[in-house]
């Protein structure tokens, strides 16, 4: 069966850093240097893969000794559904389990069970946030 679910390092690394820092609610930011050796992650990687979420409005970044970043929202509402749909876009609707397709739409049991699969995810992932992971910081 084709993966349900295949998540970039990009979206692996970001969605680690923001649980990171939500983590760490004691610092008024958290340092790339300290994100990225947490992660085992470069720092020049790390702030690239950053940008986007700082433009999303879900980081602050600031520059210089005591630099880092923030979190703008509240970690509990963060959903790693919209996480992934940012990042990644969309679930990819289910398909036949073979390059060209050899059976009907409607009556093929792979399909139908993909589509299970596939909702489960969604559904699940619905009710998972940034706060629920920074609790393996802790």
């Amino acid at each position: 069966m084709q993966k349900v679910l295949n998540i970039t390092e990009k979206t692996n690394v970001v969605i680690h850093s923001l649980a990171f820092i939500a983590a760490h609610p004691e610092m008024e930011t958290v340092s790339v240097k300290l994100i990225a050796a947490e992660l085992d992650v470069s720092e020049s990687y790390l702030a690239k893969v950053l940008q986007p979420i700082v433009k999303e409005g879900l980081l602050d970044s600031s520059r210089g000794a005591k630099g880092g970043y923030s979190l703008k929202k509240d970690p509990a509402k963060i959903k790693l559904i919209d996480l992934l749909i940012m990042l990644e876009g969309k679930l990819p609707v289910s398909e036949c389990l073979f390059d060209r397709p050899r059976c009907n739409d409607t009556t093929c049991p792979f399909r139908r069970l993909s589509n299970i699969v596939k909702d489960t995810v969604m559904k699940e992932l619905e009710g998972f946030t940034v706060a629920d992971v920074s609790k393996n910081f802790k």
